[in-house]
């Protein structure tokens, strides 16, 4: 069965799910950005079931989603394109090896009681940040996946809520997660250049907000009445170089409003709402390729799902709290195509003393903010060589403290962050640990490379994993890592409270370490930063 050549972290992303579901876990979790082919890898997840006779069904989470969902699968999956079936209003192609259905028909108990429950070996669940919603683990547990019977893989591009709700009910963890500056510099996705518009006389703190988000209606009347819709204008005009453009609104009536703002500046434009027909939207789309329409303006409706490369320029046009809604939003514009060089990303905010208002800088783990007119990897490359005078940030020495930039990492990461003898910090896991190691880019100023060390048996040479960011970006990409490879555990976990195992006690008391009347957590700290200092430490004496 032929299938589309994988990626390098597409053949990561995989394998490691499969290791996963080989350790027993059945419900692991994928996060890539958008653009960066989610569907490539569970169409190949889907393929290698159907190749070991096993059944597939593959939910996403509009119906409108359904034909693109196909259609990416097919093309993954030459020949099986035959073989895929459909699950939406009339039809029920309950008998192909592969079935693509939305939740929003499934979440009808009178339609997925029509299918037996045993009918799939995986399912498969698309934009998978919202799983933990009632309608979702209905589906879910009708097939088998909620009680392990049925083994299943979410993806997404942000693995988070804005309400807040725990995925960790649905999702047994993340297999595997890359942030979007990972895909950056081997082409796999285009850099994004930022333009901040503060709209006169729109004060965000007045705004209410509402499940972790602004309440649409009453950001879009704010919107409206400070201009908006002319700034937005305005803006495209002056950065955007007449380049293919989306805009995202508040609200169905600011879409068509500030559609016609654009169209008296000019700028040929199609809006897509909730309730605009599948021929109509199949149409504006083609306009949109072909150039007649320069600029698609929703009201959300494209967040998700939406696939057109050409799209250069987003218009941030629906301020947003939650920084995984706003990296769907930038995402759809970070996919490469011929001449496109970067992409712009113009936000429309306004005053905010109330709410921290989700920026550019959300894109990148570790980076406090973009300046205007930057792109995302000249704002990671400058934070690498400038110092804060206020905040005394200096590059941190072998031995040396971390500056605020790092103490912030530090504050908000769940990882366990601590440091050796000599002075360098590290994460600890079961058999390894990742650290990161200051060194020079050539004209005197610190980078961080991020490493990982082995904790068994042997003599532990330090493997490079990362190389050349700033001290919080090091540190942020060491904590995702971590993360994604080694055995986690979180600061907060509940064991480290508990009173020590005698066994513990023993291998404490073994390496020199006096236990005194310490708890799990604090011993095993004791323990990691002796056998990692064990290991790193002769870098740092020059041995």
């Amino acid at each position: 069965m032929t299938a589309l050549p994988l990626r390098p972290y597409q053949e990561e992303a995989i394998d490691a799910v499969e290791r996963d579901w080989m350790a027993g876990t059945t419900r692991p979790a994928v996060s890539l950005p958008t653009g960066t082919g989610k569907t490539v890898c569970f169409a190949e997840h889907v393929r290698r079931e159907v190749e070991q006779r096993g059944r597939a069904l593959v939910l996403v989470h509009r119906d409108e989603l359904l034909r693109q969902t196909v259609r990416k699968i097919a093309g993954a999956n030459p020949d099986l394109s035959d073989d895929i079936g459909v699950v939406k209003a009339a039809r029920d192609d309950w008998d192909r090896r592969v079935v693509v259905a939305s939740v929003q028909t499934l979440a009808r108990k009178a339609r997925r009681d029509r299918v037996p429950r045993d009918q799939f070996n995986l399912v498969v669940v698309d934009e998978a940040h919202h799983a933990a919603a009632k309608s979702y683990v209905a589906v879910l547990d009708h097939f088998g996946v909620m009680d392990g019977r049925t083994r299943s893989v979410g993806f997404s591009a942000t693995l988070a809520r804005a309400d807040g709700r725990g995925l960790d009910t649905v999702w047994d963890g993340v297999a595997y997660h890359r942030d979007i500056p990972y895909f950056i510099p081997p082409g796999w996705l285009v850099d994004a250049r930022g333009h901040r518009v503060t709209v006169d006389g729109l004060d965000l703190g007045r705004c209410p907000t509402s499940g972790g988000e602004f309440r649409d209606g009453p950001l879009g009347e704010a919107m409206h009445a400070a201009g908006a819709g002319e700034a937005a204008a305005r803006a495209y005009r002056r950065h955007s170089d007449d380049q293919p453009a989306i805009m995202f609104t508040p609200t169905v009536a600011t879409a068509r409003a500030w559609a016609e703002s654009m169209e008296q500046a000019g700028v040929p434009v199609g809006v897509i709402v909730g309730d605009t027909p599948l021929d109509e939207r199949q149409r504006l789309y083609a306009r949109f390729r072909t150039g007649k329409t320069r600029c698609l303006v929703t009201c959300m409706v494209l967040a998700e799902g939406f696939d057109e490369p050409a799209a250069t320029v987003v218009i941030v046009a629906r301020p947003v709290l939650f920084s995984g809604t706003y990296a769907q939003i930038v995402g759809r514009v970070l996919r490469p195509h011929p001449g496109k060089v970067e992409a712009i990303v113009i936000d429309l905010t306004g005053v905010s003393r109330r709410h921290q208002v989700a920026t550019m800088a959300d894109l990148a783990p570790g980076l406090d903010h973009t300046g205007d007119g930057e792109s995302l990897m000249e704002s990671i490359r400058r934070v690498g060589k400038v110092r804060d005078p206020d905040s005394g940030f200096e590059p941190v020495a072998l031995a040396g403290e971390l500056g605020s930039e790092a103490f912030q990492v530090l504050d908000q990461s769940s990882s366990t962050w601590l440091r050796t003898h000599g002075g360098v910090w590290f994460i600890p896991s079961a058999d390894d640990a990742f650290f990161i190691w200051p060194e020079t880019d050539g004209s005197g100023d610190a980078v961080f490379t991020v490493g990982r060390v082995s904790l068994g048996a042997g003599p532990g040479v330090a493997q490079r994993l990362h190389h050349g960011t700033t001290v919080g970006y090091a540190m942020a990409w060491a904590d995702g890592y971590a993360r994604e490879n080694g055995t986690y555990s979180s600061r907060s976990s509940s064991w480290r409270r508990a009173r020590p195992k005698p066994r513990q006690l023993a291998f404490a008391q073994a390496l020199g370490i006096d236990p005194g009347d310490r708890r799990q957590g604090e011993i095993s700290d004791m323990i990691s930063t002796e056998l990692v200092s064990r290991r790193l430490d002769r870098f740092v004496d020059g041995r």
